[in-house]
């Protein structure tokens, strides 16, 4: 069934434009894309009630490439 309204969406898009009106137009394609990558995961951490800087972090504990980041 689809419903008539997109309350997840609405409520994703907030968190952009929310940064959006701080940024003072200091954003950069690149920047951009890190950032709704970010808010992507978040957004669904915050779904499946799942911690999102616990998830970050062992994330980057079982990444080889964060790894070789911290040596």
């Amino acid at each position: 069934m689809m419903t008539l309204y997109n309350n997840n969406a609405e409520h994703a898009i907030k968190g952009f434009a929310r940064v959006r009106r701080f940024s003072d137009g200091r954003f950069t394609e690149d920047s951009i894309r890190d950032y709704l990558v970010m808010l992507s995961v978040a957004e669904t951490c915050g779904y499946q009630n799942i911690d999102v800087l616990k998830f970050l972090l062992a994330q980057a504990d079982s990444s080889s490439y964060c790894r070789l980041l911290l040596q």
